[in-house]
């Protein structure tokens, strides 16, 4: 069933800490459960992990929009944006586990692509290639421009 209360973004703060760690050990807990870890080393590796992201992120895209998504005013994910370039970049959307497959995604990358449009710029962003995401984006329009073991590079073209 679809959502049917909109997405809305605010800017994160550091208060969101506690939550962007949550939320990014939920897009990795089935993964990090299988290695057969106990639960306090599954914990703490994941803590780590989203810490690495966030800096990760902050040094490469250091003038990134970094947004929490809500919904009725409860935080459901984050979405990373970079304007900087020649390309509105999504560096990064994640949602909880109940929020996906629930049109969230799609609403705010519509968005995104509206502004594309608007402003005449290509939306670009890298997916693993194991993410599920990846056949949203196909439908949406973006194609894959370039790709390695890991990852495909996708861009949609204003048309």
């Amino acid at each position: 069933m679809l959502n049917p209360l909109p997405p809305t973004l605010r800017s994160a703060t550091p208060s969101d800490q506690a939550f962007l760690i949550a939320l990014y050990a939920s897009t990795r807990q089935e993964e990090v459960a299988s290695w057969g870890w106990p639960a306090q080393a599954q914990d703490a590796f994941l803590r780590t992990q989203a810490q690495v992201q966030q800096r990760s992120y902050a040094m490469q895209f250091p003038q990134a929009e970094h947004s929490i998504i809500e919904i009725a005013g409860r935080p459901v994910g984050r979405m990373l944006v970079d304007r900087s370039g020649h390309e509105i970049r999504l560096v990064d959307i994640s949602l909880l586990p109940e929020q996906r497959g629930q049109g969230v995604g799609t609403a705010l990358l519509a968005t995104l692509l509206d502004q594309g449009r608007r402003t005449k710029q290509p939306v670009g962003l890298s997916v693993a290639r194991t993410n599920r995401a990846r056949a949203l984006y196909t439908r949406l329009g973006f194609v894959a421009i370039d790709e390695d073991p890991m990852y495909i590079t996708m861009r949609w073209s204003p048309c």
